[in-house]
């Protein structure tokens, strides 16, 4: 019912983002909007911005979006500047919002970190201002002890992303560990393998016991909090959970899907499909009712236009 959207298209300025904005508000999901800073040369110009005129654009966005839940996202260490995330974090304080950060995805960032800084990923981010209770980091896979420790302290937020990782060769995040530690973990797609929060419930659990060699490493009920509850409490948004005064948002499934012997929870986990999917509502309103809308199909009619043209 609700969506973070890590969003690139801000290097002419606010229009493809504004757009995004009007797509979630007519389609009637709930969005998250975190607008990426990037400045690093090789970014496309697209894509890149300076420190100035990024803030600049993203407090318009706040102003007049309030319900966008807009915030600030520093690409990651590779793709922002230092003087950049530091910046971001800045912001993020004094606008009172989060901070999305891709980090630790692949060896090759530690290994920098390292040998140019003697620091890992997450102790730059901390040296950086950039790790606090605001922070919201993707991918977060290449973390040791101390770093999961450090993690914990700070009160930074993991998103796992289980289908991206395997589909890029990215390796497990071992989220066993880091919710041991009492690191908060929620669930993301990253890339558009195919945007399925079932399809990253699913997958969750299965790394996790192929990871530990034990069936009983990551339970479906733990992988489904992950993609609900704690999910929505890692954005730290309001949501995953029906209890007085939380925001009526729920879908509806296809109960013939589930047998009456076996829990629930596992039957949406482990063979879960979207076409099990029969209703979504948000804040008590019905979106979408037996098949995709009228302005879905419109938007992804355009999007496959669009697609081909590129592809000729």
């Amino acid at each position: 019912t609700t969506v973070a959207e890590f969003f690139y298209l801000n290097g002419a300025g606010n229009d493809h983002a504004e757009a995004a904005i009007r797509a979630a508000g007519e389609t009637g999901i709930g969005l998250i909007l975190a607008r990426t800073w990037m400045d690093a040369e090789y970014a496309p110009p697209q894509f890149r911005e300076r420190i100035e005129t990024a803030a600049e654009r993203t407090r318009e966005l706040q102003d007049r979006y309030p319900d966008a839940h807009v915030c600030v996202a520093p690409h990651s260490l590779h793709a922002a500047s230092h003087q950049m995330i530091r910046a971001a974090a800045e912001f993020a304080a004094d606008r009172d919002c989060m901070l999305h950060v891709h980090v630790a995805e692949a060896p090759y960032e530690g290994e920098q970190t390292r040998a140019t800084y003697n620091r890992t990923p997450i102790q730059l981010l901390r040296d950086l201002g950039a790790l606090s209770d605001r922070s919201v980091l993707i991918h977060a896979i290449y973390v040791d002890a101390a770093d999961r420790e450090l993690l914990a302290r700070q009160g930074a937020r993991v998103i796992h992303n289980p289908m991206t990782n395997q589909y890029l060769g990215d390796g497990i995040c071992d989220v066993v560990a880091l919710r041991k530690t009492g690191v908060l973990v929620g669930l993301g797609t990253d890339a558009d393998v195919k945007p399925s929060i079932l399809d990253e419930m699913r997958a969750a659990a299965l790394l996790q016991k192929i990871k530990y060699l034990d069936a009983a490493a990551l339970s479906a009920r733990e992988a489904f909090a992950f993609g609900t509850a704690q999910g929505a409490e890692a954005l730290a948004v309001a949501g995953g959970d029906l209890t007085v005064g939380m925001p009526a948002d729920y879908v509806v499934l296809d109960a013939s899907k589930i047998d009456d012997w076996s829990p629930a929870v596992n039957a949406v986990v482990y063979r879960g499909a979207d076409g099990w999917v029969q209703a979504t509502f948000v804040r008590g309103r019905r979106v979408y009712v037996g098949e995709p809308s009228a302005q879905a199909r419109r938007a992804r009619e355009e999007t496959e236009a669009v697609a081909k043209r590129l592809c000729r």
